[in-house]
């Protein structure tokens, strides 16, 4: 029979192992967290290390539906854009919330001149309030797919943008598609 003093190398074995166990759970449980806190923020979301070899599929969650942060945008700051819209998105939060969520999502358009806008390849994504958002130049039922609009709104922290005044546009202008 071998003696205790043999076998000092057990525990700091099982102490390494222990090590690595935590350290593998605290990086399995950490990367997921930190890139869905990511994917909040930019409105993107991004394959985990081991699921690279997968080719993913566009879903609305992982598609960019909001403008990017630029020198430009910034969370919090009020803008103006021009806009074409191309669908609109009403969820229902009842019976936990007791409202409803109203959204537009709109392709941006580029300002040529007064009467003449340039599609470009953005989405972006808008929330508003039809009963108390104010509408000039038309009427709730002018914001429809196509139609072409003036928002005015601020900018949240994950770049969604709450629509404060709407202009609609449709009829007065022309929208054309980009050139490449």
């Amino acid at each position: 029979m071998k003696s205790p003093q043999h076998r000092w190398w057990q525990p700091l074995v099982s102490i390494c192992i222990l090590i690595g166990m935590v350290a593998l759970l605290a990086w399995v449980l950490y990367v997921p967290w930190n890139r869905t806190q990511q994917a909040l923020i930019d409105g993107t979301t991004q394959m985990g290390p081991l699921a690279t070899f997968v080719t993913p599929t566009a879903t609305p969650t992982q598609m960019k539906t909001t403008p990017t942060p630029t020198a430009s945008v910034t969370p919090d700051m009020p803008v103006k854009i021009y806009c074409e819209v191309t669908k609109t998105q009403v969820i229902d939060r009842r019976p936990k919330y007791d409202n409803f969520d109203y959204f537009i999502y709109a392709t941006l358009l580029i300002r040529q001149n007064d009467l003449s806008y340039m599609r470009t390849g953005q989405i972006i994504r808008m929330q508003w309030l039809p009963t108390s958002t104010p509408i000039a130049l038309g009427s709730l039922k002018d914001i429809h797919q196509g139609a072409v609009l003036q928002i005015s709104g601020a900018v949240d922290p994950t770049l969604l943008l709450h629509v404060n005044q709407v202009a609609v546009l449709t009829g007065h202008v022309t929208v054309k598609p980009p050139t490449y």
